[in-house]
C-alpha cells in the first residue's frame, strides 16, 4: 500500500508540472512574438535603405563613368592636334559632363584650352588649320571673318567641333589687361591686317562634343 500511494501522488505531481510547464511556455513565445514586431520593422527599413543606396551608387557610378569616356574623347582631340612644345598652355578647362547654357537648354559649353605661341596670327592659324585637318576635322566655317576675334570651325566624322580663335599678343592685353596699345577701332582693316602679322599670338581652342557652341 505504501508503494501504490507513493505512485499516485507521483502521477499527480508530474501531470501538474506538463500542465504549469506548458502554460509558460505558451506565454514566453506570445511575449518574444510581440517583442520582435519592433525589430522586423527595423530591418525592413534598413533593407529598404540599403536597396535605394544601392540603386543610388549604381546610377552615380553609371554617369561617372559617361563622363569618364566623354573626359577621354576630348582629351584625345587635343592630344590628336599634335601641337607640340611651342604651344605653351596658358589656362586649361576641360571637363566630361555635359554643361548645358542657362539661357538656352540646346546648347552646351565646350571644354577650352588657351595657349601661347611664338608665331604671327596668320601663321599660327594656318598651321593649327593644317594640324585639325590630319586630327580628321574638315572646316566647316569662319565666325566674324575679318573681325578681331575671327574664329575658325571645324567638325569631325563623330560631329564633334573644334573652334579656334587667334589673337595677337596686343590684341590680347588690350582685351584683358586695357593697356590701350591697340589703334582704335579694333576692327579697322588696317589694325586688322597689322595684328594678323604680329607676334606671338595667343590662342584658344574649344572642343564641344555635342554642338557647334562655346
Amino acid at each position: 500500500m505504501v508503494m501504490v500511494t507513493k505512485a499516485k501522488k507521483s502521477t499527480k505531481k508530474s501531470t501538474k508540472k506538463r500542465t504549469y510547464t506548458k502554460h509558460i511556455t505558451k506565454t514566453d513565445t506570445h511575449f518574444m512574438v510581440r517583442r520582435s514586431l519592433p525589430v522586423y520593422a527595423v530591418l525592413v527599413f534598413l533593407i529598404f535603405a540599403l536597396l535605394s543606396m544601392s540603386i543610388y551608387l549604381v546610377d552615380r557610378m553609371a554617369v561617372q563613368r559617361d563622363h569618364s569616356i566623354r573626359h577621354g574623347k576630348i582629351t584625345k582631340i587635343y592630344t590628336d592636334l599634335n601641337l607640340g612644345e611651342t604651344y605653351r598652355i596658358a589656362s586649361s578647362n576641360v571637363f566630361g559632363d555635359k554643361r548645358v547654357h542657362k539661357g538656352d537648354s540646346k546648347k552646351s559649353h565646350a571644354s577650352r584650352v588657351e595657349y601661347g605661341h611664338n608665331a604671327t596670327v596668320a601663321e599660327t592659324r594656318a598651321e593649327i588649320a593644317e594640324k585639325a585637318k590630319k586630327a580628321g576635322f574638315s572646316h566647316v566655317e569662319t565666325i566674324a571673318s575679318g573681325n578681331f576675334y575671327q574664329t575658325e570651325v571645324f567638325k569631325n566624322s563623330q560631329n564633334s567641333y573644334l573652334r579656334v580663335s587667334v589673337l595677337s599678343r596686343t590684341m590680347h592685353n588690350d582685351l584683358v589687361y586695357g593697356t590701350s596699345e591697340v589703334p582704335k577701332p579694333l576692327n579697322d582693316p588696317q589694325t586688322i591686317e597689322k595684328m594678323n602679322n604680329e607676334a606671338p599670338s595667343y590662342v584658344v581652342i574649344a572642343v564641344n562634343l555635342d554642338d557647334n557652341n562655346e
